[in-house]
């Protein structure tokens, strides 16, 4: 399809060249948070800020292949924890069809954080695209969802280059953008409720891993234990301690949506907050992790 797979960030050398796609050496920091954010639960406004807290950057604001690859992928393969809690990813108000004009200017709000009252389109799109894939779940197939948001788009008149004034948007595109959410219903409960009953089928990523061995599919009944899914990630992922017993799971963290999941390790994963059938979820060492080279 044209697209090629980011190196995990254990990979740093190939991280590092990944991230310098014109190879002229050098890599803008803004694309590197926005690399990080792609990796990690993080926001990429808040990740650039940390990483200009702890690293030199040039009078263009960029960074060389050397250091990122030598320091800075390193120490945040290290430090992934500090990182997570340094540049957490602000909640995503939803946007339903029933939202008041305020819930769609504070949607708005949250995907253009400069301040300003226009967006990128690009931006635009992007936040799009995540809400209608957000509000329907795994109830639609992944191509329908695809072609539901390149028609709105199209028919929006939001492809190509420019912004949108946050006016323009309230008033004229998101009235269609709520028009095309599911309804919520009795029927969306009841078929909600009744899938509880068959096993789930839940991806975890661990973003330190190798490129072949990052993804792990899990076969679980709602109503297994969080703790149970962290014993199947550390079957695979796991040091000999883990194995051996010797590190519990809470010496782990776990995001979802890209949030933290705060839930206890004996929550039922029916009851874990926005996961269901077809979730991916992220998982990795809360201590410091030597990353490969």
């Amino acid at each position: 399809d044209g697209f090629v797979r980011a190196p995990p960030l254990g990979d740093c050398a190939a991280l590092a060249e990944f991230a310098d796609w014109d190879r002229d050496g050098m890599v803008a920091l803004h694309e590197v948070a926005t690399l990080l954010a792609s990796l990690l639960p993080v926001d990429e406004y808040r990740t650039e800020r940390f990483l200009r807290l702890h690293f030199e950057v040039d009078a263009g604001g960029r960074v060389s292949i050397w250091d990122l690859s030598r320091k800075i992928f390193p120490h945040c393969a290290a430090q992934i924890s500090q990182l997570i809690i340094s540049a957490p990813v602000p909640p995503v108000p939803e946007l339903r069809r029933c939202s008041s004009r305020a819930d769609v200017a504070a949607w708005f709000d949250r995907w253009h954080p400069s301040g300003s009252d226009d967006i990128d389109l690009r931006d635009l799109r992007l936040a799009i695209a995540k809400s209608i894939y957000r509000a329907y779940g795994d109830r639609v197939d992944t191509a329908t969802k695809e072609v539901a948001v390149s028609v709105f788009l199209v028919q929006t008149g939001l492809l190509g280059e420019g912004a949108i004034h946050k006016e323009d948007f309230v008033d004229r595109v998101a009235p269609a953008l709520q028009a095309n959410m599911p309804r919520q219903g009795k029927s969306d409960t009841v078929d909600a409720d009744s899938s509880k009953a068959d096993d789930w089928m839940i991806t975890i990523h661990a973003p330190l891993e190798g490129d072949e061995h990052q993804y792990l599919r899990v076969q679980a009944s709602p109503e297994d234990t969080l703790e149970e899914l962290f014993l199947c990630a550390a079957a695979k992922w796991g040091t000999p301690d883990e194995l051996a017993g010797d590190v519990t799971p809470q010496q782990h963290q776990m995001s979802l949506n890209g949030e933290f999941v705060s839930a206890g390790m004996a929550t039922q994963l029916r009851h874990v907050p926005s996961l269901q059938n077809g979730a991916l979820v992220q998982i990795y060492r809360t201590g410091p992790t030597p990353p490969a080279t």
